[in-house]
């Protein structure tokens, strides 16, 4: 009984010990240190032109390594990183990457290294039953969380018309000014402009295309055949590797267990 009592008195303290180091926890507001790698690369098939998604993913998969899930590759392996990706996907090199493809590929390049992956695939359109400021709030969760990278899914506008589906990795963004003007800041990571600068930054504004917002690419590195003047963001992926439990919870864990356990205050037959 002694033993059970100890037990328990340990766990007490253990448990108020734990509310008290987490009770400020670190919050992420971003990802802007993630690498921006470059689509456009002679090492992938037809010069990586249809290569938006693995290399977006790329970008997710280092910034994980670089903040705490190290048995990732690093920035070192970008080209094998991007070639294995597309070929987990299923990315065809003229035509891009499908939905389907991108989730699975991801979730099992992360498999091959953290058991446990969480990922979500969801529109930000006002076509679905949550408000634009609802998802967008989503979004921002997501990014939010150290262990979570977020790819956004866009269409490339010029002159009105969707010319190209487009994948880039989410840096991060501000909301301040969304309940006044319903405007606000996208960074992004476009792997279609190169690494010229590490961080785009867009103002998302509040006019309608097909139902989405969309931020004006005034400042886009365009092309001949990519001429794009807007790009419309109507989804997202988000990829988690669900943290492993820490020592404590293990610790917790074994000692219910150990209460449960018939020899425990068992009388003695002296």
């Amino acid at each position: 009984m002694r033993c059970c009592q100890l037990v328990l008195s340990i766990l007490v303290v253990l448990l108020v010990h734990s509310s008290v180091v987490q009770a400020a926890p670190m919050v992420f507001f971003g990802k802007f240190d993630a690498p921006d790698f470059n689509q456009l690369n002679t090492a992938y098939p037809n010069g990586g032109e249809n290569y938006c998604v693995p290399t977006s993913c790329a970008d997710g998969i280092v910034w994980l390594h670089d903040h705490g899930f190290g048995a990732l590759p690093d920035a070192s392996q970008e080209e094998d990183i991007i070639n294995e990706l597309a070929n987990l996907m299923g990315t065809n090199p003229d035509a891009g990457t499908g939905s389907t493809g991108a989730i699975n590929g991801m979730e099992s390049y992360l498999r091959r290294y953290y058991e446990d992956i969480f990922s979500d695939s969801f529109g930000v359109s006002s076509s679905t039953s949550e408000s634009l400021e609802e998802q967008w709030e989503k979004v921002e969760n997501y990014v939010s969380q150290p262990d979570t990278v977020v790819i956004l899914r866009c269409h490339g506008y010029s002159n009105g018309y969707i010319i190209a589906s487009h994948a880039v990795f989410l840096a991060g963004y501000d909301m301040t000014n969304y309940a006044s003007s319903e405007n606000f800041e996208v960074s992004v990571h476009d792997p279609y402009t190169g690494p010229t600068e590490l961080t785009d930054t867009y103002t998302v504004e509040a006019e309608n295309i097909s139902g989405n917002y969309y931020y004006a690419t005034t400042e886009y590195v365009g092309t001949d055949d990519f001429p794009v003047d807007k790009v419309s963001v109507y989804g997202a992926y988000a990829f988690q590797i669900v943290p492993e439990p820490g020592l404590l919870a293990l610790l917790i864990t074994s000692m219910l267990a150990m209460l449960n356990m018939p020899w425990f205050g068992r009388q003695s037959n002296r």
